[in-house]
């Protein structure tokens, strides 16, 4: 009887194993097939990302600029705009490097600044240019053969609210000329507002040509680009530094008195600690009688 009894509960506990084991093996199957969901959207989400990432290698390394940015621009008739470009390049040969940047200046501009350095293993120049602002895209395209270009910020200025001011103060003070000179043609020289309406003329006159010389310099800031160049040569190898054994020699004997004079100073204070040690049973017995 207790062996039917154990056999019954031993069929039980077995069973109620492999129950628990199935569902289990069907929850991890559900997981499984989860995850592979999970997978496979993300890869169906990541392929343009890649599609992308690929297009973008094409052409070039992935610390190169392959291409330039700066595309080339439709002229704008109705507006006044002020280009500026900052350029930065690599390349492997700095002196023919930097004759080719100096001859693309002087076909298609004018250089303002220019310096050029040795420092941190490496040659570096940097360059400030005006360009006319017609040829700015096509001397980009030029300087590509610079080196690897690694560095392109551009920025424009528009004029063309101060621009339309300017035109209206000159027109503003046009006639007002036209206006005093009339006034003027009617009053006999020897009248007293003959001196106050030539004042008022020659004021006149001076805010005109002001008004007209901003314009100028408005249209002059437009023809022409500000272009930036900083170009790097390529970096030397780190140098072989051999100390001076004059220097450590000398900071050896330096160390050496500095030591002697901090035992000097230290001598009598190490005395007076030894006798106090040596003496120490009868300072002792000192205290103890005491």
């Amino acid at each position: 009887m207790n062996r039917v009894l154990s056999f019954f509960m031993m069929a039980i506990f077995v069973f109620l194993m492999l129950s628990c084991g199935n569902k289990q093996f069907s929850e991890k199957k559900r997981a499984m097939a989860n995850l592979k969901e999970e997978a496979s959207e993300a890869y169906i989400a990541d392929e343009p990302a890649k599609s992308l990432n690929a297009e973008s290698k094409v052409g070039g390394s992935k610390k190169d600029l392959s291409f330039v940015f700066l595309s080339p621009y439709p002229v704008a008739k109705d507006r006044y705009l002020e280009f500026m470009v900052e350029l930065q390049y690599d390349t492997k040969n700095f002196e023919l490097s930097r004759k080719d940047l100096l001859d693309i200046v002087s076909q298609n501009g004018f250089l303002n600044y220019s310096s050029a350095a040795y420092e941190n293993l490496r040659y570096r120049m940097t360059a400030q240019a005006n360009i006319k602002a017609s040829e700015l895209y096509n001397v980009i395209k030029l300087l590509d053969k610079l080196g690897s270009l690694k560095v392109e910020n551009t920025s424009v200025i528009d004029h063309t609210r101060d621009m339309a001011w300017n035109q209206r103060k000159v027109k503003r003070e046009q006639t007002r000329m036209d206006r005093i000179n009339k006034a003027m043609a009617q009053v006999p020289p020897q009248n007293k507002t003959w001196k106050e309406k030539e004042d008022a003329l020659e004021k006149s006159e001076d805010s005109l040509d002001q008004s007209q010389h901003e314009e100028w310099n408005i249209q002059d800031l437009v023809a022409w680009a500000k272009v930036t160049i900083t170009l790097y040569g390529p970096l030397d190898s780190e140098p072989i530094s051999i100390p001076s054994f004059n220097n450590a020699l000398a900071l050896l004997i330096n160390g050496f008195f500095k030591l002697l004079y901090l035992l000097i100073i230290l001598l009598p204070f190490a005395l007076v600690g030894l006798f106090i040690w040596w003496q120490r049973k009868r300072i002792g017995g000192w205290f103890k009688k005491k």
